[in-house]
């Protein structure tokens, strides 16, 4: 059953096409910036359940964009899809209640997720984090590294 609003956030196009390519079956409607500037007008303007968003954009970055959509008041799942993951950069977006960190271009496990937030944000159920839901053994590296510091 197709459930809530996703907005993919990437400067690659290509990067847009896979994700809506992987997800156009479990979701009602697919929006897509190409920055974060992009992104926060589509947050003003649309009601947004879950958000994919690269780390690396022109304007401003990923952690500006949760920054912001957080300080806006807007609480839905946000998960980074990135090839620059780093530690710092994680502790980073745990700060303003990230949903998870996915490395590029591992498309499966950013479906899992992404249909787990999707989930969350339809249901405004805001506060549950990937790690209430998955045992030990199954949370990202993100989730690992975040208990870990916990």
């Amino acid at each position: 059953m197709k459930q809530g609003n996703l907005l993919i956030i990437d400067d690659d196009p290509a990067i847009i096409y896979l994700v809506v390519r992987e997800l156009t079956n479990y979701v009602e409607k697919i929006f897509s910036a190409k920055d974060g500037l992009e992104a926060l007008e589509i947050f003003r303007t649309e009601n947004i359940h879950c958000a994919i968003c690269d780390m690396v954009m022109p304007g401003i970055n990923g952690v500006d964009v949760i920054r912001q959509v957080r300080e806006e008041g807007y609480q839905c799942p946000i998960i980074f899809y990135t090839g620059f993951g780093t530690e710092n950069l994680m502790f980073e977006v745990s700060r303003y209640g990230a949903f998870d960190f996915v490395q590029k271009p591992d498309i499966k496990t950013l479906k899992e997720i992404a249909l787990r937030g999707i989930e969350c944000g339809f249901n405004a159920n805001y506060s549950m984090k990937i790690s209430d839901v998955l045992p030990p053994k199954e949370l990202s590296a993100y989730w690992k590294l975040i208990r870990s510091k916990h």
